[in-house]
């Protein structure tokens, strides 16, 4: 797809509403491109011009959803729920690694089942 064909995709990356897989794709082409950079900051400027004329007025200014995920608040958000996420797994693993340990190398007597070396049974083979 060529930069010219890309409006329809920057109009909705604007506004939040490009599906996942298309997003990533074309953020990772605005990483190197930046006539369509700039494409994409004039249709923000755009769309926010035009929202405003069409707001109540003294209702709040909109402004692009992709304007608040670049904001140091969603950083720091995203790193803190990574954390928690890393403190749940490592929490899980070490639970783990108490029950085996704490069960040690204590197996189960063949007696405890109620085996007897007469007596045929599948707990005793």
């Amino acid at each position: 797809m060529s930069c010219k064909d890309r409006d329809q995709e920057l109009l909705l990356l604007a506004h939040g509403a490009l599906p996942p897989l298309r997003r990533m794709r074309l953020l990772a082409h605005l990483r190197s491109c930046s006539p369509c950079r700039a494409r994409k900051a004039s249709l923000e400027d755009v769309s926010v011009a035009l929202a405003g004329a069409i707001r109540p007025p003294g209702s709040r200014p909109w402004s692009p959803p992709g304007r608040l995920a670049s904001s140091g608040a969603t950083t720091a958000l995203s790193f803190w729920l990574l954390m928690l996420m890393v403190a749940c797994l490592l929490g899980t693993l070490s639970v783990l690694v108490w029950r085996n340990s704490a069960l040690g190398h204590a197996r189960p007597s063949a007696a405890s089942f109620g085996c007897a070396p007469n007596l045929p049974n599948d707990h005793c083979r």
